[in-house]
């Protein structure tokens, strides 16, 4: 299972690499909008935790979940950059077995979301300059955001939740 999942990183890297989502320009003629990124994300979201039976590496076994993001991101220059990150994932795990080997039936589910503020550095572009046909670049990044979650745990043995 680990060789599978590192192969489909290793064929991400590798198509992600060639790819481009949009033509650059060296111009920075335009209005607040030139320079503006909007990255739309859709994927899965797990939870492992005390309310999880499977193994981490075992998940994908009735136990995902619906996850997206928003991002906006503003270039102020090459290095320096400055965004809002939304995020909203659902939470699903279940658990059959208790710490003492005990057979019990309980469904953790839940929603996740997040909203932070980001300052970014392209340490590609600090150290080594721009370069426009670079294929990966290094980011780091600093922000102060809020988290909310919502979730519940029902016994399917006792109807408890």
């Amino acid at each position: 299972m680990i060789k599978e999942r590192s192969l489909i990183i290793l064929i991400a890297l590798i198509v992600g690499s060639s790819a481009m989502s949009q033509t650059h320009s060296s111009s920075s003629s335009g209005g607040f909008l030139s320079n503006t990124e909007i990255n739309y994300s859709v994927g899965i979201s797990q939870f492992y935790g005390d309310a999880s039976s499977s193994g981490f590496f075992k998940k994908f076994s009735g136990e995902i979940a619906f996850a997206q993001s928003l991002n906006l991101k503003k270039h102020f220059n090459p290095v320096f950059s400055a965004g809002i990150n939304f995020y909203y994932g659902n939470l699903k795990s279940l658990k059959t077995t208790s710490g003492s080997g005990a057979a019990i039936n309980y469904e953790l589910i839940g929603n996740y979301g997040d909203v932070d503020i980001r300052g970014y550095v392209d340490f590609n572009s600090l150290f080594w300059g721009r370069d426009y046909n670079r294929k990966l670049s290094v980011f780091g990044w600093l922000g102060l955001g809020y988290g909310f979650w919502f979730n519940g745990l029902t016994d399917y043995n006792t109807g408890n939740y």
